[in-house]
């Protein structure tokens, strides 16, 4: 009987040994348990990297767009002024040449004319914005109305003196439907 105990205590021993907890099989639960969360850990401090990265990226972006923002508003400044100034050397040129010589009335007109184009050129800055008041972009982005409401607000006219001052190409599509209406009897603002 001692046998028998014996050898059932170890066949017990060998199943519970061959079916217990496998050491190895634990270890490399554990280490891969671990390698996942050491990666999730670079991928955290990966993407947070990049997220800092993309930011100082954004910032420096605004930065530079700032500083040409400034760089165009100057130079569209140093245009305009240089501009006056070639009009009024312009100016104090055909005034001279009028005193000097009546007989050059040829160049006078051309020098006039200089004098006309350099005191409206088509102005734009760095962006591409029209400054031209011979246009209806450029007087808009000038004076920021339209020359119609320009002519009523500084030159005291009437709306329909405004409108019918102007050539279709100055006036907004709104003004050119009131313009019709006045024209064809109707009020503006759709009054009736």
């Amino acid at each position: 009987m001692k046998k028998a105990v014996l050898g059932l205590l170890l066949g017990l021993t060998l199943l519970l040994t061959a079916c217990g907890p496998n050491p190895s099989a634990s270890k490399s639960s554990s280490s891969k348990a671990r390698s996942e969360s050491v990666a999730k850990a670079k991928a955290a401090s990966v993407s947070k990297r990049k997220a800092k990265a993309k930011a100082a990226s954004i910032a420096k972006t605004k930065a530079d767009n700032e500083s040409k923002a400034k760089a165009s508003s100057q130079s569209a400044a140093d245009a305009s002024s240089k501009s006056a100034a070639q009009a009024a050397a312009s100016s104090s040129n055909v005034a001279a040449q009028q005193a000097s010589s009546s007989s050059s009335a040829v160049q006078q007109s051309n020098t006039q004319q200089q004098a006309a184009q350099s005191s409206s050129p088509n102005i734009q800055n760095q962006s591409g914005i029209s400054y031209d008041t011979n246009t209806l972009t450029g007087f808009l982005n000038t004076y920021g109305v339209s020359p119609a409401l320009y002519k009523m607000q500084h030159d005291g006219m009437s709306a329909k003196e405004a409108l019918n001052s102007l050539p279709d190409e100055m006036l907004t599509f709104g003004e050119q439907q009131t313009k019709w209406q006045l024209d064809h009897g109707g009020k503006p603002d759709g009054q009736q």
